[in-house]
């Protein structure tokens, strides 16, 4: 073979492989903790819109874990809440919101042991909560309605998952928790205190893709919006089967995972558009108005810059 023959099949093979490596991208790596209010993207993935070539769902036991793992680099992707990005904002990284996934109406609580009839019966109790802002968010909404001080109760730290163990062996009093963990709950006969419908939106839940893969990695996120928004869609329709698939994650019977669901309102794509778009998007005041509160409350050690935490790019492309 002369060298100028070589050259050409060097090239060629590059090609193809740069052809490959273009259609054949590593999956975008999304975090999926046991929140009920996630279920459309589960729905998607049952359901055969999510195929693992293009986006890979990493389950995990809590948002604490899903948040390391976001932290650490493991995951490109991540269902949060609205407070939990903002920590990590003041944390020095780079998430994009992309979409709203869901408000929070009643699927978020505090729950005890059925002898505490009220709020104020918290002071000098032990309350477990998972150590995210949520939960702390939760906690401190709590106490200022009951006149009470952070100082007035014993938090414990603990793993969401852990709460229903701690709550049934007597080690703590009362727990900060959300569905499908406060369904099963209530349904051993605690008591729940006080729950999200009461805090005007405070607990959104989003959609965020770290912002060095938003254009990288633009037909996979454009893929796992769109199994959000069929899986969604399935639930509207379908709610029955729906709950049926469902319960399988969230470990409850269908009309408890029905029942569950309706603390959760899920944006359509033309409302979660609207939040993140236009001059002055609702999201971003939204967002703005809550990082003062957890400055103010020490949950954020300073005032973090918001101008870019918004990506509604791609939604804009699904709903012009």
């Amino acid at each position: 073979m002369t060298r100028r023959l070589f050259h050409i099949f060097l090239l060629l093979v590059g090609a193809v492989a740069l052809g490959c490596s273009r259609t054949s991208p590593d999956p975008l790596r999304t975090g999926m903790p046991p929140w009920l209010g996630f279920a459309p993207l589960y729905l998607g993935q049952e359901l055969g819109h999510l195929p693992e070539a293009a986006v890979r769902s990493i389950e995990f036991e809590s948002t604490s874990a899903q948040m390391r793992a976001f932290r650490n680099g493991l995951i490109d992707a991540a269902t949060l809440t609205l407070d939990e990005v903002l920590q990590l904002v003041d944390q020095g990284l780079t998430p994009r919101i992309v979409a709203v996934a869901d408000f929070s109406r009643g699927a978020d609580a505090i729950v005890a042991r059925p002898e505490l009839r009220e709020l104020g019966d918290l002071r000098g109790r032990r309350v477990a909560v998972e150590g995210t802002a949520t939960g702390a968010l939760m906690l401190l909404r709590a106490l200022e309605k009951a006149g009470l001080r952070p100082e007035d109760v014993d938090t414990v730290p603990i793993e969401v998952q852990e709460g229903e163990r701690f709550l049934a062996d007597g080690r703590v009093d009362a727990v900060v928790t959300y569905e499908p963990i406060r369904t099963r709950l209530l349904a051993a006969g605690s008591r729940e205190l006080m729950n999200s419908s009461e805090l005007q939106d405070d607990i959104t839940d989003v959609i965020v893709v770290r912002a060095d893969q938003i254009e990288a990695r633009a037909e996979q996120v454009d893929r796992m919006l769109d199994a959000w928004f069929r899986g969604l869609a399935f639930l509207n329709e379908h709610p029955d089967e729906a709950a049926r698939i469902v319960q399988r994650r969230c470990k409850l019977d269908p009309a408890r995972t029905l029942a569950g669901l309706q603390g959760v309102h899920f944006p359509d794509e033309g409302e979660s558009r609207r939040l993140l778009s236009g001059e002055r998007p609702a999201l971003r005041a939204r967002a703005e108005a809550l990082a003062r509160w957890m400055h103010r409350n020490g949950l954020l050690q300073r005032s973090v810059d918001l101008s870019s935490l918004l990506a509604p790019g791609p939604i804009e492309r699904r709903f012009p």
